[in-house]
Formats: structure tokens, C-alpha cells, sequence
């Protein structure tokens, strides 16, 4: 009886041997692959050879053939005439040794005559070697080339010869002597035999195929051997015969050896650790079904609170969506965002944030029945399913339940702290029949009690839904309204008050955004949608580019100002935007030292390495640095000596009941105070009244700006303004 794990290992050894056998079919195809193109690359090389030696051949034979016509028409030609024609056809260029005239077999003349006189009266019919050759051209009445002979006076040579006639009648023959060797010289053959050992041979049969191997052949040129072996040829027509040029390389083989060999064990290798890593997998079935488990758990789990994430919370609330459609029952879901989260877990450290959410997590836990569900969506967003919630008002004491519970203060970390958080309510099937549709509306409520003050409450309404679409064609209006340019800048200015004769220190520039349809609208409206949507960065761009024109026209007419300009947190997650800032200055010649950044405490309580980086770069470069809206966020005097700050900005809100409330003019003076100890520079905002601006000088603030002292005007009323200060 075969066990499992037998039946597994002749798997494996059957696998084993099939891919053994296709790495020997990949390896053959491999090779006859490269023999082919070895072969093919071969006769691509023997192709100029073989057009080489024909042409030489042939422009030795036309000599012979001229000499032909010539003797054919003048049959009594004289020794001296043949001589001057032999010299005049003869070049430098062909490899003729010399020619002879044979009239009736007999040589009568020959070129060149020395060394030759022997041969003159010499009878081809007294030479049985040569007779036969001379009757085989006249014979065939056409040229015929025998040989490469050896000489008796050495070297190889090509002897052609032609029949001439006379009127129809035998006049005799003309020989022609070629230097074989000179001849081989001149193709250049010895290159070939660097790689390839070459050989040649003849026949007195016509080829037809290269490989018909049962002509009677003769050896020309080289060794033998190589039409044994597995060759490349090419044919040399002549005129009564044909000669066959044949390569082998120097090896025998037209494949790499080497590499047939390495493709052959590195696939046998490749066989062996397959096989190897499919035993091995045998033995950890168990650990792999334990690791798609904790895969499927992940998937569907936060690795934080281990509660269900964002994916199993839509995939239980699709179900719980068509059970409530089929049962028509209701179930409500809630939207938790935990109010000023980010900056706790900014100062906590994201290590001990997460363990904050896990805690918090468990106090929400305990609050739900088995049957609801909570999630985590993500960052500090939890969502709740209440499985049986009938009503509007069920859902919101649900809601109340787990404020009273996160409200509860806990020590952690070395900190007392009290959590709060907004709570959006959406209702099955009320507020929407789809888990995309209530998680929206729950979200949007949520928003809405954000909005409301947070630690609270709120259940959707279709005004909510009405909201979120005005805001959506809002942010469609305003990345229209800069294609069209509907914005423009207005410059309000600061003004030094601590001088006796009190000057413009510089400008604050203010976007406007003047729609066509509806008129003015106020930056309180549009920003902090900007903000929300993300088209703040469209705006933040085009109001930079716009300060550097107006920048560049004022200092054109002898006021080159310095000009305030605010920034959104946002421009800060762009690594690159400090370097693109100060690119734009350079682009209109305006000095780093000509613009003041205006950042607000979110900012820095952030601690965000990317961000504090632009930040000093910026004032590296000459920038300066304010905060703006001073004392309205979490205010802290640390970042105050530990960031490159130069200026703070008093909020107005501190300056609206001076010097009537003694209390809120003790809490300005501190706050200038402070900032004078740090050695910072201090514009107060919202000045409206003389009054006002008197406190201001008396507690030793340098500047200040307001309606009292100039309201925001149009870079080209500047001018004029600044010659009303003197």
C-alpha cells in the first residue's frame, strides 16, 4: 500500500526526469540553432571569396580570348605584332605568367620570350600530357582551364587554352600560363583560414548541388579532409569546369561546445534545486497553511487595533445591507473621528499613538453588543455597524454611550489626557440603500459635527448632502476662476509704530476672489475649502507668481517692498517646495530677503522632519519666517526658540476688547512679552481704533496693521500711500 508521501516522491521523480528530458530537447535545439547560424554567418563570408576568385579568373581569361579574336582575324600574325598586343593586354593587375601562340600545335611565339625559348617549336602532338587537354578545347571550341599544375620551373600555375579557327578551319591554339599561387594571394583566402580550414576542388561535371558528393573531383587548394566533415560551400564557375570552395572550422564543429555543455548543466542544475525546493516544500505544508491563515487574517484585521479593517467592515455591511433589504428591518452605521488626535499622537510618538488607539479601541468595545461591529477605516477613523438600531434616536444614545466612555480621562504615556470625538449617524435604510452611500453620509455627518464643536453628534440630513455638493462645484469654481483669472491680490500695509514717525515696514499680500456670477466672495469662504479639497496648492501657485509680478512693477517704480505672504500646510508635504519658491524670486529678481512666509502653529506642532527642513532652508536662504493667527492654536514657547522664527503675528482677537478688558490687555502683554524676551519681531493684527494703536506702542509692540491704520489696496495705490507717510 503506497502511503501519501510515497505517491508525492514518484511524483517528483517522474517531474524530475520530464524536465530533465526538456532541458536535453532545449539544449539540442540550442545547438542546431547556433549551427545554423554559425553556417549561415560562414557562407555570408564565403560569398566575397567565391566573386573574388571567379572575377580574377576571368580577367586573366579575357586576355586569352582578345589574343583569340585577334589571331582569328589576322591568322598571319608576326612575332613582333603578337608581342606589342601580349605587352598592351598583359597589366600589372592579372597574374599571367606568360602566352603562347601554337598555329597548326606548334608554338611559334611566345610572352614574354625569356626564360621561355625552350618552349618555342614545342608539339602538343609529340606530349601525351598535354595532347589531350589541347584536343578537349578544340573539342569544345571554347576555353578550357586544367590544373593548378606544378612547373618544372617551379610554382603552381592554371594553363588555359583556346582553339582558334580560320575561316572554319583549325589555325591551332593559344595557351595561357597563370600564377596560381598570385592568384590565391589576391582573394585575400589566408584570412578565411584564421577561423576555418578551407579547401578546393574541381570538377570537369556541372554541380548542381553542393553536397552531391558523387562527382569525380579533383584537389585545387588545401586539405582534403574537409569534405569529410560537415561543411559550408560555394561554387566557382569556369568555363569548362567548376570548382567547389569548402569551410570547416578549425574545431570540426560548427556549435559551441562549451556553451551546449553549460546549457546542459545549468539546466540540470535548475532540475535539481526545483526538485530540491519541491521536497522541501513537502516538509512545510504545515508552516504555509499557517502563513495563508495569518495572510487571510491580515487582510481582513488592523495591525494596530486588531479589529476589522476598512475591507471586512464593507464586506459585513454588504451583508448586512441585503439581509436588512430582504427582512426590511434597519441597522444604523456610525462614523467616529477622534478630535485633535494628530497632534497628540504627534507629541506622544506614533509608538505609543498606536497603543492609545488600541486602548481606546477596547473603552469603545466594551460599549456594543456581540452583534455590532467596530472597525478602523484608517489614521484615527473608526466606524461602527449596529446590527439592530431602528431609529434615529437608538443610534444617537449609542453615539452618547461611547462619548461618555472615550470622554473618561486616562493616564498615558506620563500625560493626562481626555479624548473626545465626532460621531456622524447615517440609517439604513433612511440615508441610503448602498454601503458606498451610508459611509459617505455617515462621513458627512461626522464633518458636520466637527464643524458643530466636535464632542458631539450628528445624523445625516439631505442638506448635508446638498453641502458637500456645493463645495464640490465650489472647488470646480475655484480652479476655473484662476484659469480665468478671476483672483487678484490686494496689499495691506504693516506699519512700524514703535518709531516715532512711523513708516511701512512692509505689505501683506490678500487673494480676492471676484466670481462673475456671484460677485465677491469672502477668503473665509473659499480657503478653508481650498484647504480641505486640496486646490489650496493651485491658489498658493498663482498667488506667488502674482506677488512676483506685482514685486517686480514696484520695484521697477523705485519701491521694492517686502511683501508677507501666508502658505498652507499642505505646500509643505512637497519636499521640493522651498527650492520652487525661491526659484520663482529669482525668476524676477526679487531678493529672498524681499518676502516674509507665513506659516501657523499647526505647523510646527507637527514636528514633521520634511517640513522643518523647508522651513530652514527657507530662512537659510534669506526668507523670513512668521507665525500667523499667534495664540489661537496650541501655542508653545518651545518651538518659539527651537524653529527659525522671526516675527509673530498678535491675532485680532486679542486686540478687540483693548484697553477696555484689563484682562485680555494683561494677556496681550504677556504674549508681547514673551516674544520681545525671544528677541522676535511683533505685528498686531486687527488694529480699528486709535486706542488700540496707543496700547499697542505703550506695551512695546513694533508693528501693527488694521483698517484704523490703511486698509488692503491694489498693488498700484501703493505707490501713493507710501508718500502719504512722508
Amino acid at each position: 500500500m503506497h502511503t501519501p508521501l510515497t505517491n508525492y516522491w514518484r511524483k517528483l521523480i517522474i517531474l524530475a526526469l520530464v524536465i530533465q528530458l526538456l532541458v536535453i530537447i532545449f539544449a539540442e535545439r540550442d545547438r542546431q540553432l547556433s549551427i545554423h547560424s554559425h553556417q549561415r554567418e560562414a557562407l555570408q563570408q564565403l560569398a566575397p571569396l567565391q566573386v573574388r576568385l571567379e572575377g580574377l579568373l576571368t580577367n586573366n581569361l579575357i586576355v586569352l580570348r582578345a589574343l583569340a579574336a585577334e589571331v582569328s582575324l589576322d591568322p598571319d600574325i608576326s612575332g613582333q605584332r603578337f608581342a606589342r598586343l601580349a605587352k598592351e593586354l598583359i597589366g600589372k593587375d592579372l597574374h599571367i605568367r606568360h602566352i603562347a601562340l601554337a598555329p597548326d600545335l606548334v608554338i611559334k611565339y611566345i610572352y614574354p620570350l625569356a626564360g621561355n625559348e625552350a618552349a618555342i617549336g614545342f608539339d602538343y602532338r609529340r606530349s601525351n600530357s598535354q595532347l589531350a587537354a589541347v584536343q578537349r578545347a578544340i573539342e569544345r571550341q571554347a576555353v578550357t582551364v586544367a590544373g593548378p599544375l606544378d612547373l618544372v620551373q617551379g610554382g603552381r600555375a592554371l594553363i588555359a587554352r583556346v582553339p582558334v579557327f580560320h575561316q572554319q578551319e583549325l589555325w591551332g591554339v593559344i595557351a595561357e600560363v597563370i600564377d596560381f599561387q598570385r592568384l590565391l594571394n589576391d582573394t585575400d583566402y589566408r584570412d578565411y583560414q584564421q577561423h576555418y580550414r578551407l579547401s578546393i576542388r574541381g570538377t570537369l561535371d556541372k554541380i548542381i548541388n553542393v553536397n552531391d558528393e558523387s562527382f569525380d573531383y579533383f584537389n585545387v587548394l588545401g586539405d582534403q579532409q574537409v569534405w569529410q566533415q560537415t561543411y559550408v560551400s560555394a561554387k566557382v564557375s569556369l568555363p569548362d569546369s567548376q570548382w567547389q570552395i569548402g569551410l570547416v572550422p578549425h574545431s570540426g564543429r560548427w556549435w559551441d561546445w562549451q556553451s551546449y555543455t553549460l546549457t546542459l548543466a545549468i539546466g540540470t542544475l535548475l532540475n535539481l534545486l526545483i526538485c530540491f525546493f519541491l521536497g522541501k516544500l513537502l516538509f512545510t505544508q504545515k508552516q504555509l497553511r499557517h502563513a495563508l491563515a495569518t495572510i487571510t487574517y491580515q487582510a481582513h484585521t488592523d495591525n494596530v487595533t486588531q479589529l476589522p479593517n476598512r475591507a471586512d467592515f464593507i464586506r459585513k455591511l454588504d451583508q448586512r445591507v441585503n439581509e436588512a433589504t430582504h427582512t426590511s428591518t434597519s441597522f444604523a452605521v456610525l462614523f467616529l473621528d477622534l478630535d485633535h488626535f494628530k497632534e497628540i499622537n504627534d507629541t506622544l510618538g506614533h509608538e505609543s499613538g498606536d497603543r492609545l488607539l488600541k486602548e481606546l479601541a477596547q473603552r469603545i468595545q466594551q460599549h456594543l453588543s456581540p452583534l455590532d461591529t467596530l472597525a478602523r477605516l484608517g489614521g484615527d477613523e473608526f466606524v461602527v455597524l449596529l446590527h439592530h438600531c431602528e431609529t434615529d434616536d437608538s443610534a444617537e444614545q449609542c453615539a452618547k454611550t461611547i462619548q461618555k466612555a472615550l470622554r473618561q480621562s486616562l493616564t498615558f504615556a506620563g500625560f493626562n489626557l481626555t479624548i473626545s470625538a465626532s460621531i456622524g449617524i447615517a440609517q439604513f435604510p433612511q440615508h441610503g440603500l448602498s454601503s458606498s452611500t451610508l459611509l459617505k453620509h455617515a462621513d458627512l455627518a461626522m464633518y458636520a459635527a466637527k464643524q458643530s464643536g466636535r464632542q458631539t453628534s450628528y445624523v445625516f440630513n439631505e442638506a448635508l448632502r446638498h453641502k458637500a455638493e456645493r463645495q464640490m462645484q465650489m472647488h470646480s469654481a475655484i480652479l476655473e476662476g484662476i484659469k480665468r483669472q478671476q483672483f487678484y491680490v490686494l496689499y495691506q500695509p504693516i506699519i512700524n509704530v514703535a518709531e516715532p514717525h512711523a513708516g511701512m515696514a512692509k505689505v501683506e499680500a490678500l487673494i480676492r476672489w471676484r466670481h462673475p456670477q456671484y460677485g465677491d466672495i469672502s477668503p473665509a469662504d473659499f480657503i478653508p475649502l481650498a484647504e480641505r479639497t486640496g486646490a489650496i496648492l493651485e491658489l498658493g501657485e498663482w498667488l506667488l507668481q502674482q506677488v512676483c509680478h506685482d514685486w517686480q512693477q514696484l520695484a521697477a517704480n523705485g519701491l521694492p517692498l517686502t511683501i508677507a505672504i501666508n502658505r498652507s500646510l499642505r505646500e509643505f508635504n512637497d519636499p521640493d517646495k522651498g527650492k520652487h519658491w525661491l526659484t520663482e524670486l529669482s525668476k524676477v529678481g526679487m531678493p529672498a530677503q524681499s518676502l516674509v512666509v507665513e506659516i501657523t502653529e499647526s505647523l510646527l506642532m507637527r514636528k514633521r522632519q520634511r517640513q522643518l527642513k523647508i522651513l530652514h532652508d527657507l530662512r537659510q536662504a534669506g526668507v523670513s519666517l512668521a507665525i500667523d493667527d499667534f495664540g489661537t492654536g496650541y501655542s508653545s514657547m518651545n518651538y518659539l526658540r527651537e524653529y527659525p522664527i522671526d516675527c509673530i503675528k498678535i491675532d485680532r482677537s486679542f486686540l478687540k476688547d483693548c484697553p477696555q478688558d484689563q484682562r485680555q490687555v494683561s494677556l496681550l502683554e504677556a504674549l508681547i512679552k514673551v516674544a520681545l524676551s525671544l528677541e522676535l519681531n511683533i505685528v498686531a493684527e486687527g488694529v480699528e481704533n486709535p486706542e488700540q494703536l496707543a496700547l499697542l506702542k505703550q506695551l512695546g509692540c513694533q508693528q501693527a496693521q488694521g483698517f484704523y491704520l490703511a486698509k488692503p489696496m491694489p498693488a498700484s495705490e501703493l505707490q501713493a500711500f507710501f508718500k502719504t507717510l512722508g
